[in-house]
């Protein structure tokens, strides 16, 4: 989910293609993301400074498909995790005051909590080795519609005290539970509740005006929502998340407080980030703190600090950022705090391309130049099979496996196109899908496992164990690049000879 690098490869995410150059008239900046957004590959917000200059301050495209409405400047996006920053700067806040220590273990607040040696800082750095409760609650949460809060997080832990997943401190894995506990620590030191310490101590100091959190949103704030959407592959469009086939099944956690419950604006984001810099939230020292990454037993930078995922490269200086997504939206927060640049970008619809926009403002920010994205294939495959039918869409495969052309060629988004169908109850259809996608990467075992996990969950065991074969035959062939890969191809053809009579 997250990246496990302190250092990333921006000069190179920056410079693939030719540059398209300045043009007459309207700015570089604007002129990119309309064309973006003409292209169908941005709907949502987008603000970049450089020193003190906003350089481009947009929004483009729809507030909610199915009401007919465009988004406005006072537009709120769902930050998803790039709400963690903000309650990072909550606790900070009360560490600076003293009220708490990172080293406090969460017992001191908690006293049920079944972990004695997990403390604050391990929650902040997601190095807890706590499960995730959005996968783990499993058969306790029984009412799936129902709202889980933060204290059913607790009791969960309590009654079923799953085992961690590494002993505290000395590992790293991303995890939403830590952050669906701080705000019980800061409402025990408080004695307020979270979101009234959240506009206390973060929204009013930044000046931000137009943040709010969840619980917060009465009528005029709802009015004001971008709503979240996501791409039907079945059907070819965006769908509001309420009205999708898939997302809109998924397990709600919107009184979950935390991990990404605020509603806000980009102008905020960058008042958020001035008055982090202006030492009006957190004193310098703890900023300082939160900006360096954990460092892994074996050496290795996590390339996650107190809240804030943390980059680098010789280019672009320090990359303080955060990236979130889920309910349809998908929001990137960038400060190069180096150069003196900020990115921000919040979409509440073609999602599949958030870190294309990033890119993007990058090049932009840096080159002066940009270079748009390939389009996405499965989302033109979803079109295809709409208007000219499955054989029309399954031809359209073979033919960029031929000349691939400008097509961007994602596995992720081919086999959502597939499961779409599978999980309709139409599971040959999306073994044919799975089937076609192995001559557009021969040399890559993933699509050969794909296909492989299908066909044995289709109960044809033969041929998904010569499926396996061929993705162990190709990754064999470059085992250092394809080693994970490996491990996981014999795992798999190893417990599906255990299941065999």
């Amino acid at each position: 989910m997250l990246p496990r690098t302190a250092r990333v490869l921006v000069v190179a995410m920056m410079l693939w293609a030719q540059p398209t150059l300045a043009g007459q008239g309207e700015s570089l900046y604007h002129e990119a993301f309309r064309k973006l957004h003409e292209a169908g590959q941005f709907n949502g917000a987008v603000l970049i400074t450089k020193g003190d200059t906003v350089v481009l301050d947009a929004h483009f495209g729809d507030g909610d498909k199915l009401e007919g409405t465009r988004l406005t400047t006072n537009s709120l996006y769902r930050l998803a995790s790039v709400s963690k920053t903000i309650t990072s700067a909550a606790v900070l806040s009360l560490v600076d005051a003293r009220k708490l220590s990172l080293d406090d273990p969460v017992q001191k607040f908690l006293p049920a909590f079944p972990y004695p040696d997990i403390r604050v800082l391990h929650l902040l750095q997601h190095s807890s080795g706590l499960p995730e409760y959005i996968f783990g609650v499993g058969d306790y949460w029984k009412d799936r519609t129902a709202m889980m809060t933060n204290r059913d997080v607790v009791h969960w832990l309590v009654d079923t005290k799953p085992e961690l997943a590494f002993t505290p401190g000395q590992s790293w894995d991303y995890s939403n539970t830590g952050y669906a506990l701080l705000p019980l620590l800061i409402e025990a030191v408080t004695k307020e509740r979270y979101a009234v310490y959240l506009r206390r101590a973060v929204f009013a100091p930044a000046g931000m005006r137009s943040s709010y959190h969840i619980s917060e949103l009465g009528p005029a704030e709802r009015a004001r929502m971008a709503r979240g959407h996501g791409f039907d592959y079945g059907a070819g469009v965006d769908v509001r998340v309420d009205r999708h086939p898939v997302l809109g099944a998924a397990f709600t956690a919107d009184s979950i407080y935390g991990a990404g419950d605020v509603f806000s604006t980009a102008r905020d984001l960058l008042a958020f980030d001035r008055a982090l810099k202006a030492g009006k939230l957190i004193s310098p020292a703890l900023q300082a703190a939160a900006y360096t990454s954990l460092m892994l037993p074996e050496g290795l930078p996590a390339g996650y600090g107190l809240g804030w995922q943390v980059a680098e490269s010789d280019f672009t200086g320090r990359i303080i950022h955060h990236h979130g997504q889920g309910d349809g939206y998908r929001t990137r927060y960038y400060r190069f705090l180096d150069r003196g640049i900020t990115i921000v970008t919040l979409q509440n619809a073609r999602e599949r391309y958030a870190d294309e926009a990033v890119r993007i403002a990058q090049q932009l920010a840096f080159k002066g130049a940009y270079t748009l994205p390939g389009v996405s294939l499965a989302e033109a495959l979803s079109r295809t099979m709409v208007s000219k039918g499955v054989e029309a869409a399954l031809s359209q495969v073979a033919e960029v496996a031929k000349a691939p052309g400008q097509w961007s060629v994602v596995k992720r988004d081919l086999d959502n196109l597939a499961l779409t169908h599978w999980f309709r109850g139409d599971r040959p259809l999306a073994i044919r899908f799975f089937r076609s996608y192995l001559a557009l990467a021969p040399e890559e075992p993933g699509p050969y496992a794909t296909l492989a996990e299908a066909l044995g969950d289709m109960g044809r065991a033969e041929e998904s164990r010569a499926e396996y074969a061929r993705a162990l035959e190709v990754a064999n062939k470059d085992p250092q690049r394809w080693a994970r890969e490996i491990t996981q191809i014999r795992k798999a053809m190893g417990d599906k000879e255990e299941a065999s009579p």
